[in-house]
């Protein structure tokens, strides 16, 4: 396994790393601004917007290389005898089941975050 297919899941976990590590910079962000003199309810609202960004991608990243082995899937299963239009079936479910996983998290990481921003808003003016 330490060949091709290594460095292509190595590669797809590295990509969806480095979108975990854009969300994970401004939960970091957030929650120093947070420990400091400004208190709001919507600074902890857009952390764990960011956060659920963070750890979607860097679990889903680690489960779609190593697990799944998305990259490599249709390869695994024409080893497995399966015919062109079965791998297509299963490839695709998978890869578009993480699809939607990834946006999800996306839509509720930017919700959250866009609450967080409208409370923390209102939380100054007032």
């Amino acid at each position: 396994m330490f060949d091709g297919s290594f460095v292509m899941l190595s590669t797809y976990f590295l990509k969806h790393l480095a979108m975990a590590i854009a969300f994970l910079i401004p939960f970091l962000i957030v929650r120093i601004t947070d420990k400091q003199e400004v208190k709001s309810a919507g600074l902890t609202y857009a952390s764990l917007g960011f956060f659920v960004g963070f750890i979607t991608h860097l679990l889903g990243g680690f489960l779609g290389a190593y697990v799944y082995k998305l990259p490599v899937l249709p390869l695994l299963l024409h080893q497995q005898n399966l015919s062109v239009q079965e791998i297509s079936r299963i490839s695709f479910l998978y890869s578009a089941s993480f699809d939607i996983l990834y946006l999800g998290s996306l839509s509720v990481s930017l919700t959250l975050v866009g609450y967080g921003v409208y409370a923390l808003i209102k939380d100054l003016n007032r």
